[in-house]
């Protein structure tokens, strides 16, 4: 099977399914901050649109409870 390879020489892997993201698929970024202290930066990256839908809502509810405290 014929594969785009990126400039960089490494294919687009889905961390969360592990297969190829291949030219044209849609694909969500998920991005936490790196000084997170959950740890939770190490799930950044490109991923395949439904593997990244559930994590999207944890992110969402994980910035809307990191918001809710800082007002005190």
């Amino acid at each position: 099977m014929f594969v785009d390879i990126p400039a960089n020489g490494e294919p687009l892997i889905c961390p969360s399914c592990k297969s190829l993201i291949l030219p044209g698929q849609a694909t969500d970024r998920i991005a936490f901050a790196n000084d997170n202290p959950d740890g939770l930066a190490s799930m950044n990256g490109l991923y395949h649109a439904p593997c990244a839908k559930p994590l999207l809502s944890v992110k969402r509810a994980y910035d809307m409870l990191g918001n809710w405290g800082s007002g005190f």
